[in-house]
């Protein structure tokens, strides 16, 4: 697919796979923040997000080491102490977030255009129409296929499940018979376009 940079020359950008993107760069959520409670005697992990918090817990007017366990004090602080584990984690998760984006533009400008056509990049926009063009923004029943074959990578009696599926597509999807365990199986397959 071609476009033009802001040097007015044309480039050639390579489409991306339906779901190329997420195989190829994967997005490593640590998740939520698990805090461990011991309740009878056994560990639970119950996790934790900002969204968690109607308000921001205030930090406790008495000293850490003088609040005695069990009371009012040290219920306090450990509420005010697991609301700085959560925004320290939520801060980590916006860092790999960020990261994240940054792998993504780098695997597009790295596997989509020529490392010549990547020094011609100089402007916001010609990073941005080389993503736009890059990313899949519908998707096709190529695509489609594409996927699913390399998920399903059966064989029937020595033929692909993918392309036994467009061949019986391809007749109209009239029935067909098959033995499989030494019974006979009628399968009506509907053809769509």
């Amino acid at each position: 697919m071609s476009t033009l940079l802001s040097d007015g020359k044309s480039v050639e950008v390579r489409r991306l796979k339906f779901l190329e993107l997420e195989d190829e760069v994967p997005y490593p959520d640590p998740g939520l923040y698990l805090h461990t409670y011991i309740i009878d005697g056994h560990p639970q992990q119950v996790g934790y997000g900002l969204d968690d918090y109607i308000e921001i817990p205030d930090r406790p007017k008495t000293a850490l080491v003088d609040a005695q366990p069990g009371s009012y004090e040290a219920a306090l602080w450990e509420q005010y102490n697991l609301y700085r584990a959560v925004l320290t984690h939520e801060r980590l998760r916006q860092n790999i977030r960020e990261q994240y984006l940054v792998d993504c533009a780098q695997y597009i400008l790295t596997n989509c255009i020529s490392t010549e056509d990547q020094d011609r990049l100089v402007t916001p926009a010609d990073y941005k129409v080389i993503h736009q063009k890059a990313l899949c923004p519908e998707v096709t029943e190529e695509d489609i296929i594409a996927v699913l074959a390399s998920t399903f990578q059966g064989y029937m009696e020595g033929q692909a499940f993918m392309d036994l599926g467009q061949e019986i597509a391809q007749r109209g999807g009239e029935l067909f018979t098959d033995t499989i365990v030494g019974a006979s199986v009628n399968v009506d397959i509907e053809a769509r376009s």
